[in-house]
Parts: structure tokens; sequence; C-alpha cells
């Protein structure tokens, strides 16, 4: 079972597993995949990322993966069933190291929320930008070091404010594969250089 250790480098992940990763999930060579990785619990805003993929519907078609714990007293399942995205949505639970650096590789972005945030850093958000990920993120005080062109912030609240944000940063990067791509490059860069 993978530890979500912050020095944990997933950068030797197998491109070849990501790749048949993205397949199974998607089905497709096109398609968008977004990836939730680490313990899902309330301050994860889990049921925030399902509310945007399902608001985004039907102009814009996104899948979700979610690797980790997920606290079942959430019932994210359960809403994401209730919200018509079930199909969407693929809940792997807690995989081996080679899986879940490769599953890192398989995504097209990634969301990785805070709040309230506990001050915490984040080993999952500095395994994401290991590998050239571009990843949407809360506004705090204490990740301000993560450059604009990698990572794209939103507001901690309140609520309307938060869900606009986040529905706006997944559409950009779901319509713009072009935008995603000059993202992930500035993450490659930053990331050699910084962790």
């Amino acid at each position: 079972i993978c530890s979500l250790a912050h020095w944990r480098s997933v950068r030797e992940a197998d491109p070849r597993l990501a790749a048949e990763w993205r397949q199974d999930l998607l089905g497709t060579e096109d398609g968008v995949l977004v990836g939730c990785f680490g313990n899902i619990d309330a301050a994860r805003r889990l049921d925030r990322v399902l509310q945007a993929i399902a608001d985004l519907r039907p102009s814009v078609r996104i899948d979700l993966v979610v690797v980790g714990s997920v606290d079942p007293a959430l019932d994210l399942p359960g809403q994401a069933a209730g919200l018509g995205i079930e199909e969407q949505v693929h809940w792997l639970g807690r995989v081996d190291t080679g899986g879940f650096g490769a599953l890192i590789r398989s995504v097209d972005f990634a969301v990785n929320l805070r709040f309230p945030p506990a001050r915490a850093s984040s080993g999952v958000l500095h395994q994401l930008l290991q590998v050239g990920v571009p990843t949407i993120i809360t506004d705090l005080v204490h990740w301000t070091e993560y450059p604009a062109a990698v990572v794209q912030r939103i507001p901690a609240g309140p609520d309307s404010e938060e869900m606009a944000a986040l529905r706006d940063a997944m559409q950009r990067w779901a319509t713009s594969p072009e935008e995603r791509d000059r993202a992930a490059q500035a993450t490659k860069i930053w990331a050699e250089a910084n962790l």
C-alpha cells in the first residue's frame, strides 16, 4: 500500500503503465482525465469537485479518478450517483506505489483542495508537480510558493465563490489542451528547479 510520504518520488513511474491506466479508465485516447489523490476527508472538498463535473455537463465531459482512502461517512459515491455522474467517477481506493505513480502520470490535471487548511503542506501536491501535472489548489497563504504558471488557485470561500472559481478552472483546463500543455511544461521546469 502506497505511503504518501512527502519525500517519495514518482518521477520513475512507468509511463507505459500510466498509458494503460488511462486507456482502462477512459476507454479512449481522447477525453479529459482529472485526478484526486490521497486520503479524502471533508477538507479535500471532493463534494465540490463532483458538483463542478456535473455542472459542466453536457458541454464538457470530465472523468475523475479518485486514488486513496475516502471517508465513508461522506458518501461521495452516493453523491456522484445523485448527480448522474457515477460513470464518470472511478473510485480506486488505495493502490501500490507503482500504481500510484503511474496513475498520477495518467491524468491531464489534478485537483488538490484543502479547507480548513490546518497549515499543512501536501506530499501529494509535490508528487503531482514532480511529473508536470498542473493542479488546481486552494488559495492558501502557506502555498504561495507555487507559481501561477503551474497551479490555478481557488478561493477558500464563501461557497458560491469557491464553486464558481472551481468550475471555471476545471473548464479552462478541460477545454484547452494547449493551455494544459503549457501549464504541464511550466510545471516540469519549476519542479526540476524546486523539488
